[in-house]
């Protein structure tokens, strides 16, 4: 039987092989737009392996080659470990030429661009250069080619930078922007061990609207890891005195909250409200949610939902200094 809605993202393994098997089907009989919608949908989900992950991508990366999307395909190819993906992405970057070199003071425009910074970013990570880390990981958090999970990890990246950098303070901001952009539990629960370390989830709103102190507290919960507390809070806040707009940035937090879970038709619903009617960064994180993890676009939408969640980040610009299933998907690469 055919999958109704083949955008909507399966929560169970039995669906994830009907997925699987209808999406196989579809590229074998040259039906490239059913086997996009079907390979998208399953690479979003929780539990797959990183075999069916790295399929998927590799599928996925071909078709938007077809399409003529270069930078959706080398997201693609780029995630990707089956065979001949690398190959397939080798062949695509080797068409450009002068590719500018990683700089905090530029924010990378193509996916090609933005996987370079990625790699540079984490190489000075790796050489514990953390001026230079975070100079890139800020930059690359701007780019309008970052998916929200790997806006996510770059938020991550520069607030252990920062850490390293002596910023306690803006590190923690860095991993507050980062937790509700992760795409599972695992990868959350780290960022949420930094954010108690360093003395997070803490806010108070005393003098707020009911609705806006219900929301300040459910996010305070959700930093501090009492998932039932977070969940109770934000969902009586849709029910309370105050502005639209806090009521939506509740529901954007509760659509990361099932999205990490693998609830995904309930996320779904929630991003909606929010990408409606919240408030920034939370209405820019909704889209760029929508378009990514939904392939769902939206006239209505932000002029660069990533470029405009990234720069709503807490902390200084980049370059001034003196990132999806948690065992199937990849570190900074994957378009999630």
């Amino acid at each position: 039987m055919a999958i109704p809605d083949p955008h909507a993202i399966p929560e169970t393994e039995a669906a994830g092989h009907e997925y699987l098997q209808e999406a196989d089907q579809a590229w074998d009989a040259g039906d490239n737009d059913h086997a996009y919608d079907l390979y998208y949908a399953l690479r979003q989900a929780g539990f797959i392996t990183n075999d069916v992950w790295d399929h998927a991508s590799y599928r996925l990366g071909l078709i938007a080659q077809t399409r003529g999307d270069t930078d959706l395909a080398v997201q693609f190819l780029g995630a990707s470990h089956a065979p001949g993906a690398a190959e397939a992405l080798h062949s695509m970057t080797n068409a450009t030429t002068n590719d500018p070199t990683p700089d905090a003071n530029q924010i990378p425009a193509t996916a090609e661009q933005f996987l370079a910074w990625l790699h540079a970013a984490e190489a000075a990570q790796q050489a514990g250069d953390w001026d230079k880390s975070y100079g890139l990981f800020s930059a690359a958090a701007q780019s309008p080619q970052a998916a929200p999970g790997q806006i996510g990890y770059c938020y991550q990246s520069a607030g252990l930078a920062a850490e390293h950098r002596g910023d306690q303070e803006g590190a923690l901001r860095w991993y507050e922007q980062a937790l509700p952009l992760l795409p599972t539990g695992d990868e959350a629960e780290e960022v949420r061990k930094r954010i108690h370390a360093l003395g997070g989830g803490q806010t108070g709103a005393a003098d707020a609207t009911p609705a806006a102190a219900q929301v300040a507290s459910g996010i305070n919960a959700y930093e501090n890891g009492d998932a039932a507390a977070a969940h109770t809070d934000l969902s009586a806040a849709l029910h309370l005195e105050g502005p639209d707009d806090q009521k939506a940035r509740a529901r954007y937090y509760l659509a990361a909250m099932d999205y990490q879970a693998g609830r995904y038709a309930d996320a779904r619903v929630h991003v909606e409200a929010a990408a409606a009617g919240a408030p920034e960064p939370e209405r820019s994180w909704a889209h760029a949610m929508l378009q990514w993890r939904w392939d769902e676009h939206d006239n209505t939408a932000p002029a660069s939902s990533s470029a405009a969640a990234g720069a709503n980040a807490a902390t200084p610009a980049a370059g001034a200094a003196a990132t999806e299933p948690s065992a199937a998907a990849p570190t900074a690469a994957g378009a999630n």
